[in-house]
């Protein structure tokens, strides 16, 4: 099984391993990181997911060449209603969840209540919110509520330096983005304790050829620097092994802005619902019998009877490039 093999390091092994060290809870994260990868290993099901994911924005404020959003079958699109947020977000807290993330197919940061679900989160004890952005709202203001409110960690998408950024990215613009993570990473360490830590991630093809000059311009303000492999969005069946099992179905669940759970987080139309928020609570869902069918389904060799696990690529993911060919500066 492979597990968590579709992102990999451009970065140092030193700044990777303070990367993972300096999480406000490192203890509870090394304990958490033990079960993330042991329980699909061994095919055990936790009592309930590690890690749930809110996506509290289907919706995007950019139209990146790259992204799967134009491949979606499922169009509908939404902001997450806050109280039903937070009914789930209580659920996760008691059971003592150890991360969520707010964010999945779209921006977080379009969403009005993104500070006050931060925040919220945290005060029911939740220790490691996070999200993904592509960062062209991270104004001042929104980074300094972001902090007070306790976000933990964020990873922000920036593809390419310079004018190919600008090409990918528009209409956000690669200068402006640095002042924004400098101005962050000035927040964080005068207000914000050291946190949230920062993480920046590109597509592969954007920085092959300036992956020097990439990862000298951010790492004096990040923390960690990672890239994704270029994916074929378009493909209908990547040809995924029979035999393949997939991690996800031990390990997360992911619940979309309308309440709705799909099988996975690559399950971007929805076609397995397990359940819905509001009607069905996140442990029966952890433990129904469709979900326990496909999880029997792929420890059988049948995997390619699961739909979206035919269009999945995460699994066929090899490493790509070089990517520890960065010098510290």
């Amino acid at each position: 099984m492979k597990v968590n093999v579709d992102q990999f390091a451009l970065d140092t092994r030193m700044r990777g391993f303070w990367w993972q060290w300096k999480r406000r809870y490192p203890f509870s994260f090394m304990r958490n990181r033990i079960e993330w990868y042991a329980y699909p290993q061994f095919k055990v099901v936790p009592r309930f997911p590690l890690h749930v994911d809110f996506e509290i924005s289907s919706l995007c404020n950019l139209q990146c060449p790259m992204c799967y959003r134009p491949h979606r079958t499922d169009s509908n699109d939404g902001f997450m209603d806050l109280n039903a947020y937070k009914q789930g977000v209580d659920e996760c807290a008691k059971f003592d969840l150890y991360s969520i993330r707010l964010s999945w197919r779209g921006e977080p940061t379009m969403h009005s209540d993104l500070v006050e679900m931060v925040r919220y989160a945290k005060e029911k004890g939740i220790k490691e919110v996070s999200f993904i952005t592509n960062g062209f709202k991270l104004d001042e203001k929104l980074s300094h509520d972001l902090v007070t409110a306790g976000i933990d960690y964020f990873s922000v998408s920036i593809d390419g330096v310079g004018e190919k950024y600008n090409e990918i990215r528009y209409p956000s613009r690669f200068d402006e983005m640095v002042k924004r993570l400098k101005n962050m990473r000035e927040l964080r360490d005068t207000i914000g304790g050291g946190y949230p830590r920062i993480r920046i991630n590109s597509i592969w093809s954007a920085i092959k050829d300036t992956k020097q000059d990439y990862y000298n311009t951010f790492s004096p303000i990040v923390d960690f620097i990672t890239v994704n492999p270029d994916y074929d969005h378009s493909l209908k069946d990547t040809g995924i092994d029979p035999d393949h099992v997939c991690q996800y179905l031990y390990q997360r669940l992911t619940v979309m802005w309308d309440g709705t759970v799909p099988l996975c987080i690559c399950d971007k139309s929805k076609e397995v619902v397990l359940g819905k928020l509001g009607i069905d609570s996140l442990y029966d869902i952890w433990h129904s019998s469709l979900l326990n069918k496909m999880r029997d389904l792929q420890k059988q060799g049948r995997i390619r009877e699961i739909v979206p696990c035919t269009k999945c690529q995460r699994s066929l993911t090899a490493q790509i490039g070089n990517q520890r060919d960065v010098k510290k500066k």
